[in-house]
């Protein structure tokens, strides 16, 4: 076995017992057992606090090479716990405890419930060991091992023995010609610590602390993996670190975290923050960079979170890119160019002749651009926080203020949305390939919260056929730029169920649902620009007490009912402008007897629909139809189709009196619903128009 496949499954330091691991059937006391324990005392700062388990004694020299066999020292009542199993274990070496007299027991077996073969192989042999130099270099892995705790000065220095001292580590690593300390868990360079030009690596930021106190020597060091505060010497490059409070600093700062503390630049040489970010979680805690005074260039560059600069006096040149996050510039910066570029808030305090270019995007701005744009729509305007949808790619653990940061259902959605907030909530279309369906049903309770879609590519796909894929009972509610739909072909409920004021619906595909749109008791709704066909009832139910709708640029066919019903005691609704009501199995448009000042105007296309076109059986419905058109009318439209050769022939005809029978299409499907007859008599003087159905 070995520390990466271990035959040791628990250490427990408490009890002072080691559980093996299942289905270990033999191992190596001194290349298993002891390796894995320095290695988890090594890496497992709570378990060096217990006093040490075993030690390796043998190898001693016996001459020409030749050594003793090495054996492991059980100490203090330490024993190993086989697995529970009737696999014989066979151990390969000695052990024995420290007090053999007393107890020489190796292995606790009283809690075992099954029969447990163990055999004991002892070492017979003794140990030759050839290219003793090289095998001891390799074991250092090119660098010394510092533990503070479990190293001893006596030891060489390597990964399996530690030296507990800097002093000590400096000079192994200058005979051996190695420019690395390793540190196990914390420790403080002090007076008489030399390590300039060394690189000095801690386990992480969680199990490292290094200090380096002002009488330490650190000229041109490399910090790795710690959490590093103090004094340093400057020329220094400091790499995955947590740097809280720390002086004289230059050189490069790399993908370290800034915690809560004053970090002072050394002066003189640049100093190089790159891919930094806060790691403090108040606003009052704020990772701050000191000039020291005198001036010293600055280069801040892809920074995220918190940031403060403070005392510049001198002349030299700053530029900071920021991500994403906050960064204030202090009164006490009294001289300089400060060049900001990137995204993020700016509090600006700095004291002429100080000087800020300030490029960078603030969500302010984003904000207010946000505002223009959508003051530009008549109505609807969303000028609150947008939420991100993504219901392939996103994840309700995350803000939704951000595309990749996209929540993953509607509900969370919602649930981020402000009560007459003016909030976007954008419908990502995430899927890889193909439209992204969302089988969620959506209820919108929120009042002016809106729905956008990137159309057709976004699917709101009902589970169930029993439930609207859409329902809306908050004011002020859009919906836009997607298809709905039902699952199946035996809906009975509507694509979408309004009883909100003031809903908008526009650029919808609505297809396979019951009744399409339905707005009951809902008072100025707007249906614009959607293409409603396929379903299995009618396409716009307006009923209720429902009063004040514009339906509007609406095509509304193929639907197993009427084009448009409009029932009970509505008022004031509005059909205008590009509408085309068509081959519905009802009426393409249905006008309840109730419903009062109905309106239809504008371009408005009713043809095919297998009950009637219109059935109007309200009195107070106004239905505005086109006039036949003026003799000049038609010569302007015949010249237009047919051209100037055509309105050759024309003319000729008319000098002789003849008359010509013309067939106008003025429908969608081309179907001729009646024949211009121009008669031209004598010289033109007469002209006869009439229109046949």
């Amino acid at each position: 076995m070995t520390v990466a496949t271990p035959v040791v499954a628990l250490w427990d330091g408490v009890n002072r017992r080691a559980h093996l691991a299942q289905g270990v059937a033999e191992f190596f006391p001194i290349e298993d057992l002891y390796h894995e324990y320095r290695n988890e005392r090594r890496t497992n700062e709570a378990f060096r606090g217990f006093n040490p388990m075993m030690r390796a004694e043998g190898n001693i020299p016996k001459g020409a090479g030749a050594f003793t066999p090495r054996y492991v020292v059980l100490l203090e009542g330490f024993k190993l716990i086989p697995y529970d199993e009737s696999l014989q274990l066979n151990q390969l070496g000695d052990m024995i405890t420290d007090d053999p007299d007393t107890d020489a027991t190796l292995y606790d077996i009283s809690g075992l419930t099954t029969a447990k073969p163990i055999f004991i192989a002892p070492s017979e042999a003794e140990t030759i060991q050839l290219n003793q130099g090289d095998i001891e270099y390799a074991s250092f892995g090119n660098a010394v091992t510092l533990d503070a705790i479990s190293g001893s000065d006596e030891n060489k220095g390597n990964i399996e023995f530690p030296v507990k001292t800097a002093v000590r580590a400096i000079q192994i690593a200058t005979g051996k010609g190695f420019d690395t300390i390793n540190v196990i868990g914390n420790y403080t360079f002090s007076a008489g610590d030399d390590i300039s030009g060394l690189d000095i690596a801690g386990q992480s930021m969680v199990k490292s602390t290094i200090l380096v106190l002002p009488d330490a020597l650190s000229n041109d060091c490399i910090f790795t993996n710690a959490t590093l505060l103090g004094t340093l010497d400057g020329g220094s490059t400091i790499k995955n670190c947590f740097l809280t409070s720390l002086a004289y600093v230059n050189g490069f700062i790399l993908d370290c975290i800034l915690g809560d503390g004053t970090i002072t630049l050394a002066g003189g040489v640049i100093a190089r923050f790159v891919g930094c970010k806060s790691g403090t979680a108040s606003e009052d805690a704020v990772p701050t960079i000191d000039f020291g005074g005198a001036g010293q260039e600055l280069v801040v560059s892809d920074y995220v979170g918190l940031l403060k600069l403070q005392n510049k006096t001198g002349t030299d040149d700053v530029n900071v890119s920021m991500l994403a996050g906050s960064l204030t510039l202090d009164s006490s910066i009294i001289n300089g160019d400060i060049v900001l570029t990137g995204s993020g808030e700016l509090e600006n305090n700095v004291t002429a002749p100080a000087y800020v270019v300030d490029r960078m995007q603030h969500s302010a701005d984003t904000a207010n651009l946000q505002r223009v744009i959508e003051m530009l729509r008549p109505h609807h305007t969303g000028t609150g926080k947008l939420i991100f949808w993504d219901p392939y790619g996103g994840d309700d653990s995350r803000p939704g203020d951000h595309i990749t940061r996209a929540v993953k259902t509607f509900a969370e959605a919602h649930d981020h949305a402000t009560n007459a907030g003016h909030d976007i909530i954008i419908a990502v279309p995430g899927a890889p390939s193909g439209p992204t369906i969302s089988n969620e049903i959506v209820n919108i309770a929120k009042d002016y919260t809106f729905l956008r879609g990137p159309g057709r590519d976004f699917i709101i796909k009902s589970s169930t056929n029993a439930s609207s894929p859409i329902s809306i009972n908050g004011n002020g509610v859009e919906v836009s730029g997607m298809i709905i739909e039902h699952t199946g072909s035996n809906a009975i409920s509507p694509g979408i169920d309004v009883s909100g004021d003031f809903v908008l619906l526009e650029n919808l595909f609505i297809e396979n649902c019951n009744d399409s749109i339905v707005l009951h008791n809902c008072n100025n709704g707007i249906v614009h620009a959607c293409d409603i066909g396929g379903n299995h009832g009618n396409g716009i139910q307006v009923s209720g007490t429902s009063q004040h709708t514009t339906l509007k640029s609406v095509i509304v066919g193929n639907n197993n009912g009427s084009g448009i019903v409009v029932m009970g005691t509505t008022a004031g609704t509005g059909i205008i402008g590009d509408t085309v009501l068509f081959s519905n199995t009802g009426y393409g448009l249905d006008i309840g007897s109730d419903a009062n000042i109905i309106a239809v105007t504008g371009s408005v296309s009713i043809f095919g629909n297998a009950a009637g076109d219109v059935r109007n059986s309200s009195s107070t419905a106004y239905i505005e139809e086109s006039e036949a058109p003026t003799a000049a009318e038609v010569a302007a439209s015949v010249r237009n189709e047919l051209g100037v050769e055509m309105a050759y022939l024309l003319d000729m005809a008319r000098d002789q009196g003849l008359v010509i029978n013309l067939p106008v299409t003025i429908t969608p499907t081309g179907a001729t619903v009646g024949t211009i007859v121009k008669t031209f008599v004598g010289n033109g003087n007469d002209t006869i128009v009439t229109r046949t159905a």
